[in-house]
């Protein structure tokens, strides 16, 4: 192998390195932007869940209040909402996790074969060719 085949090779190898930084860097904003969304859905899950307990613990007070059972239905509809949408989010946001890991794990097998190419390069003669990926 030459030394321009060498420096190719590594030029290779640093072009994918660099790559599969900025991918891993807009996987984790991904993951991090997904995450921000799991918790607000789930926060407004929680904060409807708690409307939904008062506005119950006051139709009991006064179950004859037309205005409160019809509060207490609105709320009920808001909570299977808000409940319906935090799962969403959440399988959306283990979905985008699991494809993220896929991605860094072929990333990092890309990474390793094309350094275990490299090695060979570097302990093989100047005559050897480049081992194949």
């Amino acid at each position: 192998m030459s030394e321009e085949e060498r420096r190719q090779l590594l030029a290779e190898y640093e072009a994918l390195r660099d790559d599969i930084a900025v991918r891993a860097v807009n996987r984790d904003l991904a993951a991090l932007s997904a995450a921000d969304a799991q918790h607000a859905a789930h926060r407004e899950e929680r904060l409807a869940w708690e409307l939904l307990g008062v506005l119950r613990d006051a139709r009991r007070e006064e179950p004859a209040n037309l205005r409160l059972v019809a509060q207490v239905d609105q709320a009920e509809a808001a909570y299977e909402m808000a409940r319906e949408l935090a799962e969403t989010v959440s399988r959306a946001a283990e979905e985008l996790a699991t494809r993220a890991l896929e991605f860094a794990q072929t990333d990092a097998r890309r990474l390793y074969e094309l350094g275990v190419r490299i090695r060979a390069a570097r302990a093989s003669g100047p005559d050897a060719a480049i081992p194949p990926p």
